[in-house]
């Protein structure tokens, strides 16, 4: 008689308890590597847009490089005068032509001796400006505005980081807009999709506030455009500056835009109207 063989129950038990703690492992090791999968995509898409962001950012400044630089090359000559033996007169746009004459000028023997400066500018490069502004300082020379003349846009931080500073009454302070003006890093990619709004700051911001607090908000209280996003702008005299400085205007925001402005060939719209205030 035939002994009946009697199933191994025991290692049909083991033999799946290995299975499922195979399949487990497998389970792991693919929720492992989605993950990891999932990581390195995310990775990639932020070198993708971080590359991109990269590259219309070098776009963006190159383009706004190259449209100072043919910008500045238009712009006319700027002429150094002598007055007597320790003055000069800078006429013309604030360029590094202008810097380098100015300096080349200062270190003659009749430079030595300069201890004012009379400028009338239109403005131009803003680094050129900084960089006669620190020359100006290092030499212990004031700056003044040339009477009848104007200080306009790159021009004012020259004159307000000039250490020795002051100016004559019938001279003129110009804020506006500028050619380069937004400060905000992000304009430039905004303004290539079309998304890039005027509510942003602009470097007059700064330099206005500079003066002051009152400056700034007074140059805002402007109803007609804001004169610190206009291509012509608003001018003041120092003595105007020191009165709203002090919490006397002399006039409204408007009146002075419109004095400013409208008399201009190129005016804006507003001053087309009978009565712009």
């Amino acid at each position: 008689m035939s002994e009946e063989k009697i199933p191994n129950i025991e290692s049909h038990i083991e033999t799946e308890n290995d299975m499922l703690q195979t399949i487990r492992e497998q389970r792991n090791l693919i929720r492992k590597l989605m993950r990891d999968i999932r990581c390195y995509v995310l990775a990639l898409i932020i070198l993708i847009i971080f590359s991109v962001f990269t590259n219309i950012s070098s776009f963006v400044a190159f383009k706004a490089m190259n449209q100072s630089n043919n910008f500045n090359q238009k712009l006319p000559p700027t002429s150094l005068m002598w007055i007597g033996m320790g003055s000069l007169i800078f006429n013309g746009p604030i360029t590094e032509n202008a810097y380098e004459n100015l300096e080349a000028s200062l270190n003659t023997e009749l430079g030595h001796k300069v201890t004012s400066l009379a400028i009338n500018s239109p403005g131009g490069d803003e680094l050129a400006a900084e960089k006669i502004a620190t020359l100006l300082n290092q030499r212990g020379i004031e700056i003044s505005i040339l009477p009848d003349g104007s200080c306009g846009s790159a021009c004012v931080p020259l004159f307000i980081h000039t250490h020795k500073h002051s100016s004559l009454d019938n001279g003129q302070i110009i804020f506006h807009q500028g050619f380069i003006y937004r400060s905000d890093p992000f304009h430039g990619i905004l303004a290539m999709v079309g998304l890039s709004s005027d509510t942003g700051p602009v470097y007059m911001d700064k330099w206005a506030a500079e003066f002051g607090a009152p400056l700034l908000a007074y140059l805002r209280s402007c109803t007609l455009a804001d004169p610190l996003r206009s291509p012509i702008g608003i001018a003041m005299t120092w003595q105007e500056i020191q009165d709203v400085l002090r919490g006397h205007a002399q006039r409204a925001c408007d009146v002075a835009m419109v004095d400013y402005e409208c008399k201009r060939l190129d005016a804006p719209s507003f001053c087309k109207k009978k009565n712009p205030i």
